[in-house]
């Protein structure tokens, strides 16, 4: 699967609107999941606490549909902004 096959894929679940009140929700959900990514390695980090590659795939996951929503909602197809 290619960045924009992954793109057409992601927006089949999206269920949001594609207005700014939209794009303000998935922006700010890219950054809680960019956190939770965060939150791994520093529970690592700071309490020695391990976390799997499954952990991290998850997250980058969900962090990838965010980015995938938002480049769409700019009229950006993902493999074009991967290029760039």
């Amino acid at each position: 699967m290619d960045a924009n096959e992954y793109q057409r894929a992601a927006l089949r679940t999206w269920n949001g609107e594609e207005d700014a009140i939209g794009l303000m929700y998935a922006s700010g959900k890219l950054c809680a999941e960019s956190g939770e990514v965060m939150q791994l390695i520093a529970k690592w980090l700071m309490h020695n606490k391990l976390y799997t590659a499954a952990d991290i795939s998850d997250e980058l996951g969900d962090v990838m549909w965010y980015v995938s929503l938002v480049s769409h909602m700019h009229g950006l197809r993902l493999g074009d902004v991967m290029a760039g």
